[in-house]
Formats: structure tokens, C-alpha cells, sequence
């Protein structure tokens, strides 16, 4: 994706206007809400066949949690507060466990329905992961620099102009972080073998040009120090996690055996937060099955305590506000 092709006629970037007064992007407390605010919304009728799901019943959902998670009384008015017409937005999905177990484009395309009623340009839009082979198995349609909605792979479309040094990190950030002025992160829920899970923040290894140097002790400090990175944790403006289709364990690859379908969409601003109710879920399904919580099968996701450190939010229970809403 090149710079000039993807802001072919959005002008100048521009910062997204936050209508919610003092909301911060990160950690989505407001002066009268001290606490984090994270929806889960279930629907048991939101898969109309294995895998498949159905716009509408998604659009229902992430309205919902929107208006939770922004406080806002309408969703039209969540949306809205969030983005602004003028806004460049990166959408950054999961692609790499195939298409068993990747982002479902539905929620996609729903994000991308409310971003166009907002008044940004499906032309400003763009839908990005490491490989754009895995895109196209995960059901992606392949357009770098045509008209419409953007999307591709940035492997190999780093912006080396600009060495970027965080904590323990040190790398290049995918080009495509500089081309807009507003990331959703849409990450699945998944076990992960040394994180323990990798759910909105290790997402954000896809963006970053050497995660294969990032793996060491658990991940841990490094998936908290590149969520810390400026461009980053200044433009994340949304968390999205499919957790329609999770798995347990054997994570991050798509093992059947280990796939359950939560039926769950879960939002929030903030990182720690939603990251911290995901880990819950998945130890709660992994004792269900008899297994052991991650922490005491020797995985436990150091990156939330190092994140929460870093004043990336919160992995406090008890500083989240959880909706928990079942269609």
C-alpha cells in the first residue's frame, strides 16, 4: 500500500473528534466513570451456519456494546463520537490461524457500515494483517490501491525511515500506521502458547516488522512496550474482539479440537481491560473442559500486569465495568 494511492483524496490526515467530552481513547474512563468499560454481547443466533455469520444480528451487537462502552445514548452517537468524517482508519484484523479461526469479514464489513454513516469515505478505509495470502484464505478481498475499501498485506511495506525504540522493543512500524489517524484493532480469542493469549494487544505483532524477536520471556515486556509505542496507543481508537469463534487451547493455530463458538462480540477503548475479561473467558472454558487456568498451567499473560504498568488501562476487575448481554 502506498502512501499516495491510499490518501488519494483524504487530504491531510486529521485526528478524530471525540464527542464524548473527556473520554480517553485508552482507557475509556470519563471523569463521572472512573472504571474501564467492556461489553460482551452474545447472540446464539448470530452464526447462520458454522462460521457464517448473519450482518445484521452483528450490526445489533456491536451497537450495543458501543453505546456501553462510550457511555453514548444512541449508537449513532457512540459512532460519532469516536470517528469523524475526515478520519483515515486502519482496520487490523487476525488473519494467521487461517481460516478456521481468523477475524470474520462480517464484523468487518459491519465496522466498515458504521465508519461509511459516520461520512468516511470507503476510500479512507483500509483493512490490513501481516500477509495477504492469509487475507485471501480467510475470505479478504485483495485491493492495495484501487477504489473502495483498501486491503493488503504490509509485510515488506515498513517505514525503515523511522527506527522505532520502546522499552525493550526496537523495530519498524508498518507504513501503514503513518498513513492514518485511526487504528480499530479486531483481533480473535485465542490461547497462546507463551503469552498465554494473544487477543488485542500481541494483535498489534502483526504491525510491527520483527516479531519473531519479540517472542522471548512470554512475550513479556514486549507485547506491553508496542502498545506503548506513540503512533499506536495514540491512534488505537477502538478494540473489537471476535470471540464468535475462540479457542482454548493449542493456541494461536486453528487446532479443531480446541475451537469453541462463544457467540461473542467483546468491545471496549481499552486494551488491558478487554484483554483481562478475554483471558477470564478463556480460563473459564478451559476448566469446563478440565484443563488447568492458563496461570496455573505455567502461562500466565504477563503482558496485562506490564501493560497496566505502563498506563496502557487496567487489569483490575474490579476498575471494569463489564455489560454482559445476551441476545
Amino acid at each position: 500500500m502506498d502512501r499516495r494511492s491510499f490518501l488519494r483524496s483524504s487530504g491531510a490526515v486529521a485526528a478524530g473528534a471525540f464527542g464524548l467530552g473527556a473520554l480517553d481513547p485508552v482507557t475509556g474512563w470519563t471523569q463521572d466513570q472512573p472504571k474501564s468499560r467492556v461489553a460482551a454481547v452474545h447472540s446464539d443466533t448470530v452464526q447462520v451456519a458454522a462460521g457464517r455469520l448473519g450482518l445484521k444480528p452483528v450490526q445489533t451487537m456491536l451497537d450495543l456494546a458501543i453505546q456501553h462502552v462510550t457511555g453514548a445514548d444512541t449508537a449513532g452517537k457512540a459512532w460519532a463520537g469516536l470517528f469523524a468524517k475526515d478520519d483515515v482508519v486502519a482496520i487490523k484484523i487476525n488473519a494467521s490461524a487461517g481460516p478456521l479461526l481468523s477475524t470474520n469479514s462480517v464484523i468487518v464489513d459491519a465496522i466498515v457500515q458504521r465508519l461509511a454513516e459516520v461520512g468516511i469515505s470507503r476510500d479512507n478505509i483500509a483493512i490490513y494483517d501481516r500477509d495477504s495470502g492469509a487475507l485471501a484464505s480467510a475470505g479478504y478481498q485483495i485491493n492495495p490501491t484501487g477504489a473502495g475499501v483498501k486491503c493488503g498485506g504490509v509485510e515488506g511495506f515498513w517505514d525503515e525511515t523511522k527506527l522505532v525504540e520502546q522499552g525493550a522493543f526496537k523495530g519498524y512500524l508498518a507504513q501503514i500506521v503513518g498513513m492514518v489517524s485511526a487504528i480499530i484493532n479486531v483481533p480473535i480469542l485465542k490461547d497462546a502458547g507463551g503469552a498465554g493469549v494473544t487477543i488485542s494487544m500481541k494483535n498489534h505483532f502483526g504491525t510491527i516488522s520483527n516479531p519473531h524477536e519479540c517472542h522471548g520471556g512470554g512475550c513479556d515486556p514486549y507485547i506491553a512496550d508496542v502498545n506503548a509505542i506513540p503512533a499506536i496507543k495514540s491512534k488505537q481508537r477502538l478494540i473489537v474482539c471476535d470471540a464468535t469463534s475462540a479457542c482454548f487451547e493449542g493456541g494461536p493455530a486453528a487446532d479443531p479440537r480446541y475451537i469453541w463458538r462463544p457467540n461473542t462480540i467483546l468491545m471496549a477503548t481499552d486494551p488491558v481491560a478487554l484483554d483481562t475479561i478475554g483471558t477470564t473467558m478463556i480460563n473459564a472454558k478451559r476448566q469446563q473442559e478440565g484443563l488447568r487456568t492458563l496461570e496455573a498451567s505455567g502461562r500466565k499473560p504477563k503482558q496485562l500486569a506490564s501493560a497496566a504498568a505502563r498506563n496502557l488501562g487496567t487489569n483490575d476487575l474490579s476498575r471494569i465495568d463489564l455489560l454482559e448481554k445476551n441476545l
